[in-house]
């Protein structure tokens, strides 16, 4: 249920399409095509590319920029009732999350393209459960990582950190080094 009314640039609505939907948008290093990748939960870690110190694995290391303490432990979706012709809410909360840090951090979404209560209360359980899980890393590879994308799932395993085995993450962006160092 999304216009663009040509108002805006189309990068913000092409952006408002993705956050509706879950995705990731990039340029294909390998062909040049712009890709739409949907974030899903559909993959089999045992067929994930597998990262080690023997295997392409440079460095790893936990990025302090994210939200960590502060990740929201309520997520408020407003969205576009169709049938009432206004703006409404639906509130999620992570009750765990509220009572170990003793307050409620809240965050509030707007998808104006849905229409349909239950809909916005699946988007608003999948952006909590994505925030409370939102632990960040950079990740340094050599050229075996060469095929990762953004929106992509691999696993690394890290021999110097016991809790870094078999940890599946989501590549967010992805960029390339220097010719020289060969680093992604």
């Amino acid at each position: 249920c999304l216009k663009w009314s040509r108002t805006d640039q189309v990068n913000n609505f092409m952006q408002a399409v993705i956050d509706h939907i879950g995705a990731a948008q990039f340029a294909s290093r390998s062909t040049g095509k712009m890709v739409l990748r949907l974030i899903r939960d559909d993959y089999d870690p045992d067929t994930l590319p597998h990262f080690t110190q023997g295997t392409g694995l440079l460095e790893i290391e936990e990025d302090e920029s994210g939200a960590g303490d502060l990740a929201p432990n309520e997520i408020i979706v407003t969205y576009r009732s169709q049938k009432a012709k206004e703006d409404r809410q639906i509130r999620e909360k992570n009750l765990a999350s509220i009572q170990s840090s003793g307050a409620v951090i809240s965050q509030t979404r707007e998808y104006r393209g849905v229409s349909d209560p239950n809909l916005a209360r699946r988007l608003a359980r999948r952006d909590l459960r994505s925030a409370l899980a939102a632990r960040r890393f950079k990740v340094k590879l050599d050229r075996r990582g060469q095929d990762i994308e953004p929106g992509m799932a691999f696993k690394v395993t890290d021999a110097t950190n016991p809790e870094i085995s078999g940890l599946i993450l989501r590549a967010g962006s992805v960029r390339e080094g220097i010719v020289t160092n060969g680093r992604i």
